[in-house]
């Protein structure tokens, strides 16, 4: 269409023509590789929410294999319901006595914990690993919080407290907000402030940084 509409126009049509050319083949080439580019973001994201959601289903199966005896035995999340206050102390007792290496060490070697805090690293590690997940970390970890009870949240934040030197995984959770809604700042404001300042001398960063 083009090139008859400049064809009585001489060497300027010409010039035209391939002008018009050009412009049309860049055009195409532009609409091919948007084409290509979100086609391949899609394939990339399936891929990536195909592992996460399998590292959900083991984050999930972890807790629910969990099993204390105390009186009665314990199972799941009531596990965490039931250790969180007694973690807590210890936690309390460390900012004073400083025995950090004792405390996480005690925590880090507890069998009843063991595969709840590998599949915490694994999704931190799986995160961190993926090329489209770099984009999104915020929206997985949103996603990972909302499995979360707050018993759960809390004692992930006191392990991650108890640590005596920075974690990258400690670091990676809290910048995108996973300890949001463990509902120690709406509760125990001391606690939080001094949470808080030990996030900031190990890790580096806040426990909540947008907020």
């Amino acid at each position: 269409f083009f090139g008859l509409m400049f064809n009585d126009l001489g060497p300027m049509g010409d010039w035209a023509n391939g002008v018009t050319s050009v412009l049309l083949q860049i055009v195409v080439i532009g609409i091919l590789y948007r084409t290509y580019s979100i086609e391949r973001s899609e394939a990339q994201r399936a891929q990536f929410e195909s592992g996460f959601q399998g590292l959900i289903r083991r984050y999930e199966e972890s807790v629910s294999s969990m099993r204390m005896s105390h009186g009665v035995v314990l199972q799941g999340r009531a596990v965490f319901a039931h250790i969180e206050p007694r973690l807590r102390q210890q936690i309390e007792s460390a900012f004073v006595r400083g025995n950090w290496i004792e405390l996480h060490s005690g925590i880090e070697n507890d069998d009843t914990f063991g595969d709840w805090q590998r599949v915490i690293k694994a999704v931190h590690s799986y995160c961190k690993e993926d090329e489209y997940a770099s984009n999104h970390f915020a929206r997985y970890v949103k996603y990972l919080r909302g499995y979360l009870s707050k018993a759960e949240a809390r004692v992930l934040l006191y392990y991650f407290s108890s640590k005596p030197e920075s974690s990258s995984t400690a670091k990676f959770f809290a910048q995108h907000d996973l300890f949001l809604y463990s509902g120690i700042r709406a509760e125990d404001k001391a606690l939080f402030k001094k949470l808080n300042e030990r996030f900031i001398e190990v890790h580096g960063v806040t426990i909540h940084p947008t907020k």
